[in-house]
């Protein structure tokens, strides 16, 4: 991934060094009256390699999840996060279908997740407000 500042390269392949991040950047001059004028400004900085903890991703996502079940907070990837996710890559599927052209959505105040149901003491179900 390339930043206005660094570049971040990601390998799963690498058993311990996932993760480099490089300053390394392109600077353009902010105005040029003439071609010759026209000079890019080239940066090559230091690499960092962050310490990622080894884990078991498997067993740090279950976890997580019977931690939310015990205290009832939130998934950090609850079910409003998997629908932004989606709302994402529809719009950049959007995008590429029309050759990488921009594009503008927005998602509505009611996103469409279906909000927790209610049991009634006669047997019916209601479906009640979502908590947010």
């Amino acid at each position: 991934i390339v930043g206005t500042r660094r570049m971040i390269v990601y390998d799963d392949l690498q058993p311990l060094e996932k993760i480099r991040i490089y300053d390394v950047r392109v600077d353009r001059p902010p105005h040029y009256d003439t071609f010759a004028e026209f000079h890019y400004s080239y940066h090559y900085g230091d690499s960092y390699i962050p310490h990622i903890q080894q884990e078991e991703p498997l067993k740090v996502e279950c976890q997580h999840f019977i931690d939310c079940i015990e205290s009832g907070m939130e998934p950090t990837t609850s079910g409003r996060s998997g629908l932004e996710l989606v709302t994402i890559l529809e719009a950049a599927t959007a995008s590429l279908k029309a050759n990488g052209a921009p594009l503008n959505f927005l998602r509505k105040r009611d996103d469409g997740v279906v909000p927790p149901r209610q049991k009634q003491s006669r047997g019916a179900v209601q479906v009640g407000p979502l908590a947010v």
